[in-house]
């Protein structure tokens, strides 16, 4: 099985609490604002983010990853840690927001490993973990061009 530890950082226009929102709407599939790169839908009728919530996740880049993530930890406005338990990809997940001048400070670190025999012999020649930034840093620019649109 293939392993991957990525981090990856942007600078969101917009107060931790806005963006920090903006992100549990998306992951709860009340907003779609990083589609067609990522898309997430509860599981079951959660309709709140919080401790044990589950969301099932398509993403769609270079090919489809589809697996499901739950929340293991979570800080109003600070922190949401997430375990990727069945699918494609399963490792852990955390979501930092950190006020910077008036802007929020994203940061996500992606711990996994592949998940089944042909998405491991696929990382053999693909770099997953570019095409998963790059996935991120698109999430980065559709959530400011949402957030300056609302």
């Amino acid at each position: 099985m293939a392993r991957y530890d990525v981090v990856d950082e942007g600078l969101i226009d917009a107060d931790c609490s806005t963006v920090f929102k903006a992100y549990m709407d998306e992951f709860i599939g009340l907003t779609h604002w990083w589609m067609p790169y990522w898309e997430s839908k509860p599981r079951g009728d959660d309709t709140i983010v919080q401790k044990g919530a589950v969301g099932d996740i398509k993403v769609n880049h270079k090919g489809t990853a589809k697996f499901a993530a739950r929340v293991t930890e979570f800080v109003k406005d600070r922190l949401v840690n997430v375990e990727f338990f069945e699918g494609d990809f399963i490792g852990t997940g955390e979501w930092t927001f950190e006020p910077l001048d008036r802007k929020t400070k994203v940061r996500f670190q992606w711990k996994v490993k592949t998940n089944g025999l042909a998405l491991t012999l696929a990382a053999l020649f693909i770099n997953i973990g570019k095409q998963h930034s790059e996935v991120v840093q698109e999430g980065f620019k559709a959530l400011n061009r949402y957030l300056s649109q609302s």
